[in-house]
């Protein structure tokens, strides 16, 4: 398990250093299942097989997943020496193979013959992996063999992907339907722009439609209760409709119309409270004048006052 972690952790880092290259070719490093050498050195075959992806271009994510680097491990022959301290000795059939993994076309192969000795079969396995050599002129023809068939294979399939991706819009289907076209690479030259172009085309059919949605689930919201929270509700709804989509102008009309709304309801209340605030003053002055004037009267009633300050 921790060595299976680790082939994960390699290919996700693999994969991450190589982002840039989505819109170009990429073949993905798969080891075969039936593969005949331990899980413990599948990692260092995966890694030889990530440096000849990126050594040669085609390393990295990419929108289609169908193309592959597939290895398959084949043991020989294999011998363990009587001697002290025993000797472990193995020959090894590594084949490897590029193809589409979809429909199971196969474009390019070709397989290394390697030894490995130790002195316990893990270090004896370990030993013809290291053997590998990504920087074999073999791994290059490979390579770019796989590569121009793969150029070849979006070429003759161009009007198909076009006519799966408007499929796949109709059904509402866009994200699937823009990345199908977004798979194919830059070194497919006019195909590639074709798919780009279409790409764009159904991208608008997508924020129209999402917009569309959209600006109806905001006006629902704010037609149900035109308060303060549903209107923060609705705002965040339709601010999310997309400047391309020909909603935008309508979402635009009625965030403002909101806002306004709002706004005017906060200076109503702003008003009121401050009406309310300015009443309170002037019956607080109403109040004292009317103590001070109760006083004055009832001083002016009072009998004359006599001083008595001969004591002084």
């Amino acid at each position: 398990m921790k060595n299976l972690i680790l082939i994960v952790l390699c290919y996700l880092t693999y994969s991450f250093c190589n982002a840039q290259n989505v819109s170009n070719i990429a073949i993905h490093p798969v080891i075969a299942a039936s593969s005949e050498f331990p899980q413990q050195v599948q990692t260092s075959l995966m890694n030889k097989m990530m440096q000849v992806c990126t050594k040669h271009g085609v390393g990295g994510l990419s929108l289609d997943n169908r193309f592959i680097m597939l290895a398959n491990c084949v043991k020989t022959d294999s011998h363990v020496s009587p001697s002290v301290p025993t000797i472990y000795s193995i020959d090894l059939d590594i084949s490897f193979y590029i193809g589409n993994s979809k429909d199971g076309a196969l474009f390019s192969t070709f397989t290394i013959h390697s030894k490995g000795i130790g002195n316990n079969e893990m270090k004896a396995y370990s030993a013809a992996i290291k053997n590998v050599n990504p920087n074999s002129p073999s791994f290059a023809n490979f390579i770019n063999e796989g590569k121009d068939k793969i150029i070849s294979y979006y070429n003759s399939q161009m009007s198909e992907i076009i006519a799966s991706a408007n499929s796949l819009a109709a059904q509402g289907n866009y994200d699937e339907a823009i990345a199908t076209l977004m798979a194919v690479p830059e070194a497919c030259e006019a195909n590639f722009k074709k798919a780009q172009n279409t790409a764009t085309e159904i991208y608008k059919r997508k924020v129209n439609y999402e917009g569309g949605e959209l600006l109806s689930q905001a006006k629902a919201v704010w037609a149900q209760n035109p308060n303060k929270e549903n209107a923060e509700n609705a705002l965040n709804i339709a601010s999310q409709i997309e400047p391309d989509s020909k909603y935008y102008a309508q979402a635009q009309q009625l965030i403002q119309s909101i806002n306004a709304r709002v706004k005017a309801v906060d200076d109503r209340e702003w008003a009121s409270e401050e009406k309310h605030r300015q009443s309170e003053q002037a019956l607080e002055k109403q109040r004292v004048k009317a103590i001070r004037d109760v006083a004055v009267a009832y001083a002016r009633n009072q009998p004359k006052v006599v001083y008595h300050y001969h004591w002084w």
